[in-house]
C-alpha cells in the first residue's frame, strides 16, 4: 500500500441492518467470487495478551476453515476451486469477518451453499483433535523458526514490521515474545 489515508472520522457502522446481498456483475469474467461477511465495530481496546490471545485464536479458526474447504477443493467434484476466511479491522472502523469462495460463473449458489455449510459444521460441531494438533504444530514450528532467524532478520524488514505495528497501534514485540503469547 503506498500514499497515505485519510486522518479523518469515518463514521460508525451502521448496525441492525441485518442480511444485505449485493451483486456485481463482471460479464467478461471467467468465476465468481462469492464473498459473506459479517461486519461489527472495530476492536478500540489497546494492545495487550489478552488481545492478541483473542486475535490469535480467530487467526486458528480461520486457518482450520481454512484448511478443510483447501481440502474439498481438490475433490474432482468440488464447487468451489478456492476459499479463504478472514478476521481483521479494516481502518479502525469495522471488525470484517469474511468467507470467500471462488467458483465457476454459474456456480455461485453452489458456492455459497459449501461456505454456509462448512460455516454451520465448525459451529455446531467444532474441530476434531487431529485438525487442531496439525495446526497447533504448524504454527509452533513457524514460531520457533522465527525466534531462531530472529538475528539474521534484514534491516528493512524488521523496520517495516515496526512500522507497521506502529499504524496498527500495537507494541512491537519480539519472536520470543509472540512465540509465548502463542
Amino acid at each position: 500500500h503506498t500514499g497515505s489515508q485519510p486522518n479523518k472520522p469515518l463514521g460508525t457502522p451502521v448496525s441492525g441492518q441485518g442480511l444485505r446481498i449485493a451483486v456485481c456483475r463482471e460479464p467478461e469474467a471467467s468465476e465468481t467470487s462469492v464473498a459473506l461477511c459479517l461486519a461489527r465495530p472495530a476492536e478500540t481496546d489497546p494492545d495487550s495478551v489478552e488481545k492478541r490471545v483473542r486475535l490469535l485464536r480467530r487467526t486458528f479458526v480461520c486457518q482450520l476453515l481454512e484448511r478443510r474447504l483447501s481440502d474439498y477443493c481438490r475433490q474432482p467434484d468440488a464447487k468451489i476451486s478456492q476459499a479463504e476466511f478472514l478476521d481483521r479491522d479494516v481502518y479502525d472502523a469495522l471488525r470484517m469477518t469474511r468467507a470467500d469462495a471462488v467458483c465457476k460463473n454459474d456456480r455461485w449458489q453452489d458456492a455459497v451453499a459449501v461456505l454456509e455449510q462448512e460455516l454451520r459444521r465448525a459451529c455446531e460441531y467444532g474441530f476434531s483433535q487431529s485438525e487442531l494438533a496439525l495446526l497447533r504444530a504448524k504454527m509452533l514450528n513457524a514460531a520457533d523458526e522465527a525466534v531462531r532467524t530472529a538475528g539474521s532478520r534484514k534491516s528493512p524488514d524488521l523496520a517495516a514490521s515496526i512500522y507497521q505495528a506502529a499504524a496498527d497501534g500495537r507494541v512491537f514485540t519480539s519472536p520470543e515474545t509472540n512465540a509465548s503469547i502463542l
